[in-house]
C-alpha cells in the first residue's frame, strides 16, 4: 500500500522540543506528500531530501452565500451599514498578528470599523485590552467558533480580509475569502501570499509595524483599489467544483507516479 500524507505545515508554530525527532520519524514512514505551498515543500526537503513531494495549490471552498446584501450582513452583525469594514477570521493565534491589526486599526479614523471573528487560542485579554485603548469604538470581537451557517454573514458584511499573519504556511481563510469574492491584504511569509495575483484577488501587507499599517489600509480605501478587486472578483467564476476536481487529479497523478 502506497502511503501518501498531506501536510499543511510540517513545523508547528508552537515549537517543542521533541518536534524534530517526530518530524524525521513521521516523513521516514510514508511513500510521498502532498503540501499547499512551496514554502511546506522546502521545509520537507529540508529534513529528508529524499522526499517525493508534489505542491498542489489549496481550493476555494464552495460558499454557502446569503440572500442578505453587504449592509444588511452589518446590521444583522451589529456593525455599521456604512463604515469601511475589516475582516479578521479564523482560530486566533499569536502569531496571526492581530495584535498588530488592532494597533494599525487605532490609527484610523471613524469611518473604519474592525469585526474580529473567531476563538482565541489561549487568553483573549490582551486582545481586549488593546481594543478597550482605541480611540474609537467601532470593533466587533466575537471570541467564538464561527459555524458554516454564520460563517456567510461576515464575509458578506466585509469590505476587506486582513490576514497580517506573522509566520504561516498557507491559510484556508485566504481561500475563503476567495470563495466569497472579497479582497485580502497579506503579509508575505511563508507560502500565504503564493499565487496571489495582486491587484486581481487582494494586496502585499510589506509592513506589520502600526502606522505603515494603517497607512496602507487608508491607501486602499482611497484610491478605491479595494472596491475595484471586489467588483473584479464577483465578475469571477469561483465555484470549487473544478478547482477540486484538478485537485483529486493531480493527487491521483501523483500517486501514480510513486
Amino acid at each position: 500500500t502506497k502511503k501518501i500524507a498531506i501536510i499543511h505545515n510540517l513545523n508547528p508554530h508552537e515549537k517543542r522540543w521533541f518536534d524534530s525527532f517526530f518530524n524525521r520519524l513521521f516523513l521516514h514512514t510514508y511513500d510521498g506528500f502532498v503540501v499547499l505551498s512551496e514554502a511546506v515543500k522546502n521545509e520537507v526537503l529540508k529534513v529528508q531530501p529524499s522526499a517525493k513531494v508534489r505542491c498542489i495549490a489549496h481550493p476555494p471552498y464552495a460558499a454557502n452565500k446569503t440572500q442578505l446584501d453587504t449592509q444588511a450582513c452589518r446590521v444583522k452583525l451589529g456593525l455599521d451599514p456604512n463604515k469601511k469594514t475589516l475582516l479578521f477570521f479564523g482560530l486566533i493565534r499569536s502569531y496571526k498578528g492581530l495584535s498588530e491589526l488592532i494597533a494599525a486599526f487605532s490609527l484610523l479614523d471613524d469611518s473604519y470599523q474592525l469585526c474580529i471573528a473567531g476563538e482565541v487560542y489561549g487568553s483573549a485579554a490582551i486582545y481586549e485590552q488593546a481594543l478597550a485603548k482605541s480611540e474609537h469604538k467601532n470593533w466587533k470581537f466575537v471570541n467564538a467558533f464561527i459555524s458554516d451557517e454564520e460563517l456567510p454573514f461576515y464575509f458578506q458584511a466585509a469590505d476587506l480580509v486582513v490576514l497580517p499573519y506573522l509566520s504561516a504556511t498557507q491559510s484556508g481563510v485566504r481561500a475563503l475569502a476567495f470563495s466569497y469574492q472579497k479582497a485580502v491584504l497579506c503579509t508575505t511569509v511563508g507560502g500565504l501570499a503564493e499565487g496571489l495575483e495582486e491587484n486581481q484577488e487582494g494586496f502585499i501587507l510589506e509592513n506589520t509595524t502600526a502606522q505603515p499599517f494603517a497607512n496602507r489600509i487608508h491607501t486602499l480605501f482611497e484610491d478605491t483599489e479595494i472596491q475595484r478587486v471586489n467588483s473584479c472578483l464577483a465578475q469571477k467564476n469561483t465555484t470549487s467544483d473544478q478547482a477540486w476536481i484538478d485537485f483529486a487529479a493531480e493527487l491521483q497523478k501523483f500517486s501514480n507516479s510513486l
